[in-house]
């Protein structure tokens, strides 16, 4: 991993601001390596003071450059590789790596399927099933696998429903494996 450092100020105190090609992510750890923050950068530019102002999908911040050593690596890396802007990054990223869990599960909230490339299964993926907050009338097979009469109204709280390789549904939860792979990939449904 091709990693470089500067020393800023943040917040008024001494900071180093650590970013790595790999990944895009800017962290801010203190001068005893303590992490104090961090974030998928999304743009980047420098203001007229020469201060670096970093876009994270939160906030935006200043940070005010007290270090040249590392300065012009990363802004040189910022600008060469990825042209004033971490979008051309982040596509190259998803389309060559994948996503991680965290960035995948955002995607299937908002609507989106996800799988990972490592499965081997023919059109396998996971959607949010959005439950049933007003409820639904219990059928028969439920009816008889938990006791509650058939027809009773109930409410299903949101689950993630996994589509199997032979074409059935069932809910899903993610593996330690699943959690931590960055070949997840996300697509629109239909």
């Amino acid at each position: 991993m091709t990693k470089r450092m500067v020393g800023v100020e943040h917040e008024g105190q001494g900071r180093m601001l650590a970013f790595s090609d790999e990944d895009a992510v800017f962290r801010i750890v203190g001068l005893d390596n303590s992490p104090v923050e961090s974030g998928l950068v999304q743009s980047f530019r420098m203001d007229d003071q020469g201060n670096m102002v970093i876009q994270s999908a939160t906030r935006t911040m200043t940070l005010r450059v007290v270090t040249t050593e590392g300065r012009e690596e990363i802004l040189g890396a910022w600008e060469r590789y990825y042209d004033g802007s971490f979008r051309a990054l982040l596509q190259d990223l998803r389309r060559n790596t994948g996503l991680n869990f965290s960035q995948a599960l955002v995607d299937c909230k908002s609507g989106r399927r996800i799988y990972r490339r490592g499965w081997n299964g023919q059109g396998m993926f996971v959607v949010l099933q959005k439950g049933y907050p007003d409820g639904i009338a219990i059928n028969a097979n439920t009816a008889e696998s938990t006791g509650i009469a058939k027809g009773t109204v109930m409410a299903f709280q949101p689950y993630l429903m996994f589509k199997t390789a032979e074409g059935t549904f069932v809910p899903w939860v993610a593996s330690q494996t699943d959690l931590l792979a960055y070949d997840w990939v996300s697509e629109p449904v239909g």
